[in-house]
């Protein structure tokens, strides 16, 4: 089946599964003459094991070693998938106390449209699919504790750095460089400061960009595309300490 195909049948965009490609976790088996991707059957059954561990909310370098290590049953995995629906269950049960809670204000919610409730929801239920509650608190600590003019000072620091990283991207300029070494450094502390120098949180921070992207996108600017990540994790390897975390 080619990539286009698959995404297709899968729901899964092309650019995920490109990326799943570029970052080892889904290799297809084989390529056409003129070298598209082809995925046999035994792709299709990695790529489902990928999908309900990645819903249990372990990053991706996670699922990839979990997955080149000891095989896991198809059990475990149901046991995985089915420990973060409880999860969820319980982050759900308490987001309809909040905005049971929201709605007793009255006036307030009722100034709100259809459209911006239907929204507010779909934003703090996509945040939920991504962090746990102790993450989400461990963020909002930051966001209360932040004042609004280095909020602001944040915004500028990213409105430099990914279009510097892009452009670096783009001339195939090497992780090794001085340059991007330094952009390196700045967004490790820009993420260091967002998560509380979290790695698991920084983690899930990633795996939400990279799959909410285009959402993410029509909400804030300078938002980092899914191949900025792959670029900087190369970069990481090179500078002591690692990556954000």
């Amino acid at each position: 089946m080619k990539v286009g195909a698959l995404a297709r049948r899968t729901g899964l965009s092309v650019r995920t599964l490109h990326h799943y490609d570029d970052i080892g976790l889904l290799v297809p088996s084989s390529r056409t003459s003129s070298g598209h991707r082809l995925y046999a059957h035994a792709d299709i059954a990695r790529l489902q094991q990928i999908q309900a561990l990645r819903i249990t909310g372990i990053p991706l370098d996670e699922i990839r070693c979990m997955l080149e290590g000891e095989q896991l049953s198809p059990q475990q995995v149901i046991q995985m998938h089915l420990d973060r629906l409880y999860e969820q269950i319980a982050v759900h049960t308490r987001l309809v106390d909040q905005l049971q809670r929201l709605a007793r204000q009255g006036d307030t919610m009722m100034e709100l449209t259809t459209e911006a409730l239907c929204q507010l929801i779909d934003d703090m239920t996509k945040l939920d699919s991504y962090f746990t509650l102790e993450q989400l608190a461990t963020m909002k600590v930051f966001a209360a504790e932040t004042s609004q003019p280095r909020m602001r000072q944040i915004g500028n620091e990213w409105a430099d750095i990914v279009p510097a990283v892009r452009h670096h991207m783009q001339h195939g300029i090497a992780p090794t460089d001085t340059a991007v070494q330094a952009l390196g450094l700045r967004w490790r502390a820009l993420v260091n400061e967002f998560t509380g120098s979290d790695k698991k949180i920084a983690a899930n921070l990633r795996t939400m960009h990279l799959f909410e992207a285009p959402m993410l996108a029509t909400k804030m600017q300078h938002v980092p595309e899914p191949e900025m990540f792959t670029y900087m994790a190369n970069v990481f390897a090179t500078l002591p300490g690692g990556g954000p975390g």
